[in-house]
């Protein structure tokens, strides 16, 4: 019925090595004094946008489109269910990314401030320093504020996908609730933040699965349980 095979047009060495490559992208986080530099040497507002930016891990596109009317003082919250990318507005990728955040002292303290700047202003939280509008792409916060202010602050540089990283990792660290972090985050399951983040479980709850193994007798229930029984 054809005169030719259709899988001869596929360009199967090229698409491969797209599928078969591994990415070489690290999560690479900040240290506590490595952001304590990059809050110090911020100028004008744009501290209290990294400020709030480490403490609550949001994507950038989200940090861009967080609106004022989403921010919830007397709960300590903030609503996330815009994204904004190349310009464009858009919503969460999957349902998990609509979400309630919690925020820290310190994420509302960098919110009290920035009130005074933009709350007025706009419906933007966060606004270009020069031009006092919101911004309006990734790149545009990492040329004009980000590159330049990690220069000065004397701070190796990583793109600013890693405050997302560092977010995740430093809580994941100190043995934060990791459905709590899935949802801060966004994530649907946990799976994410094992695959990503997992070498920086503490070493004691790294043990807890294998101590509950150890514990657990084939006839079921845990050697205790067993030993009151008998």
């Amino acid at each position: 019925m054809i005169d030719f095979n259709p899988l001869d047009r596929v360009a199967l060495r090229k698409l491969l090595s797209q599928t078969s490559h591994k990415s070489d992208y690290v999560v690479d986080p900040f240290s506590i004094e490595e952001i304590e530099a990059i809050l110090k040497f911020a100028s004008g507002n744009d501290v209290n946008m990294y400020q709030f930016w480490f403490e609550t891990g949001l994507r950038q596109g989200e940090l861009i489109a967080l609106r004022w009317s989403k921010v919830d003082f007397i709960h300590g919250s903030v609503r996330i269910e815009e994204n904004i990318v190349v310009k464009e507005e858009k919503g969460p990728k999957t349902a998990a990314g609509i979400r309630d955040i919690t925020l820290t002292p310190k994420a509302l303290e960098a919110l009290q401030r920035q009130k005074a700047i933009s709350y007025l202003a706009g419906d933007r939280v966060f606004t270009h320093y020069k031009t006092g509008k919101g911004w309006e792409t990734e790149k545009q916060i990492r040329m004009s504020s980000w590159t330049p202010l990690l220069k000065r602050a004397g701070v190796r540089y990583r793109n600013p996908y890693q405050i997302r990283h560092t977010f995740a990792s430093h809580h994941v660290s100190n043995g934060a609730n990791l459905w709590w972090l899935a949802r801060q985050l966004g994530h649907e399951t946990i799976e994410m933040i094992i695959r990503h983040y997992g070498k920086w479980v503490p070493l004691e709850r790294r043990n807890v699965g294998e101590n509950w193994a150890n514990t657990t007798t084939a006839g079921g229930g845990t050697r205790q349980q067993r030993k009151t029984a008998d």
